[in-house]
């Protein structure tokens, strides 16, 4: 998908909420084209990031796990200052907890996603196509699932 594509959606100057899981993370790091396109215009401006902060803590663990808590640190930082970070209430609890039931996703990335969804992000990034790519096309009418 190229920028050409991402802005014919949309408006002039038009911004899109866009969200992203943690696997997208580790794919820009691993220097993933869509990853690197995407991210470019969040720092450009051109979309808002909105995240759930459970994408910090699994930033960190991962970290933590990997001897570099330092380095995770830094990429937390990175990323509140491109993105709004959105927690976690009741409601959207419940709302995770019946989409994990439905959909067999994890409880943890249907948090991560019914935050998406909550604040109306058109697109969300993620590298994870075991758990997501059999969503239902019901879910997919609300919001677009991008595999990076």
């Amino acid at each position: 998908m190229t920028e050409k594509s991402l802005t014919g959606l949309l408006k002039k100057g038009e911004k899109m909420t866009i969200s992203i899981d943690t696997g997208f993370i580790f794919s820009l790091r691993k220097e993933n084209p869509i990853a690197s396109e995407v991210w470019k215009r969040i720092l450009g401006k051109k979309d808002n990031l909105i995240i759930s902060v459970l994408i910090l803590a699994e930033i960190s663990r991962y970290y933590l796990r990997i001897g570099k808590p330092q380095e995770g640190k830094t990429v937390i930082e990175s990323l509140k200052e491109v993105a709004t970070i959105k927690d976690i209430d009741e409601e959207l609890s419940l709302s995770a907890a019946s989409l994990s039931y439905r959909e067999e996703i994890p409880l943890v990335d249907s948090l991560i996603l019914c935050t998406a969804k909550r604040e109306k992000a058109k697109r969300f990034y993620t590298s994870d196509k075991k758990h997501f790519e059999s969503a239902s096309s019901h879910l997919r009418k609300q919001i677009k699932i991008v595999f990076v």
